[in-house]
């Protein structure tokens, strides 16, 4: 009798230890799960530095994690190239299995190996917003070309129509040399620009963490897979004046306030800026214009309500 005591003693003293272990496991494999898309990205991110160091370092100065502030809000570009020929602006995607999406898309949908389908960010629109960050840093240069490039990694399959270029990791530099034929920026300007961009970029642990919560946050409703989508709300038309017509943003000067993540440009996919008109009819007025302007004239007027809450 005391020795089957012992036993089940020690066989209840075994199950604890087996729990505590998977207890622990659960505990190693969650963190893990949190931290793998930063790994991945990080990955992806390295293996373009590693293409990107084989460009002429005298035509090409290369930036890696850059991480900008401008109006309260961060945004961080994997990759800057400032040239002669231009500032190519690199958004990374270490991603397996299928893509498909347009450029104008908010999302595009992903279908991983084991035939999960899920929906990503428009990387597209993503690295459009990261070119809107740069023109208000360089914007003592308005004179630079832009050149977006989204990169994937070369095992992925592609079902992209856009005109910006989304490519493989392998045809990075011959599309970049593609690019590369009319010299329009001289040793002065790429010199400013380097200075200006050193100068700007806060990138940080402590603002990288940051950064990391608001992404989070603006992307809170993307769920793992389609299903799990949470419902967006419609998108309201543009509001009216009282003569039935839409505000202008011919109507400058203008006052810049703060760009707005959750107001898109319906053309552009790209975040408006806030804008308090101050002359013609809709002076004191607010409303959100496209940065794009004056290549696009897209606005969306902001009810008097709104604009006091704001």
């Amino acid at each position: 009798m005391f020795e089957t005591i012992i036993n089940s003693f020690i066989a209840q003293k075994e199950i604890w230890a087996l729990a505590g272990i998977l207890f622990i496991i659960a505990i190693i494999f969650s963190i893990l799960s949190n931290f793998i898309p930063q790994i991945k990205g990080r990955i992806g991110e390295s293996r373009v530095r590693k293409v990107l160091s084989h460009l002429n370092s005298h035509s090409y100065t290369v930036f890696n994690n850059v991480l900008l502030k401008v109006n309260d809000q961060t945004s961080q570009i994997d990759h800057v190239v400032i040239s002669e020929y231009g500032v190519f602006v690199l958004e990374t995607k270490n991603y397996s299995g299928w893509i498909a999406g347009k450029e104008f898309d908010k999302s595009w949908t992903r279908i991983s190996r084991g035939q999960i389908k899920s929906k990503m960010i428009n990387p597209v629109r993503q690295n459009w917003g990261h070119v809107q960050t740069l023109k208000e840093i360089f914007s003592e240069f308005p004179q630079v070309n832009y050149i977006s490039i989204v990169v994937f990694n070369e095992g992925v399959k592609l079902n992209v129509t856009s005109k910006s270029d989304v490519i493989h990791i392998q045809h990075l530099l011959k599309v970049m040399e593609q690019h590369s034929t009319e010299k329009n920026i001289d040793e002065e300007l790429k010199n400013n620009l380097i200075s200006t961009l050193k100068n700007q970029n806060i990138n940080s642990a402590k603002a990288q963490a940051e950064h990391v919560r608001q992404i989070k946050a603006e992307h809170s409703e993307y769920g793992s897979t389609v299903t799990k989508l949470a419902a967006k709300p419609a998108q309201s038309a543009p509001a009216t004046n009282a003569e039935g017509k839409f505000a202008s943003q011919e109507e400058k000067p203008c006052q810049e306030t703060k760009m707005s993540e959750a107001i898109l440009c319906p053309k552009c996919g790209v975040p408006m800026v806030r804008r308090k008109a101050v002359r013609g009819k809709n002076a004191g007025n607010e409303f959100y214009g496209c940065p794009n302007y004056p290549h696009c004239h897209e606005i969306i007027n902001i009810a008097p309500q709104e604009a006091i809450n704001k």
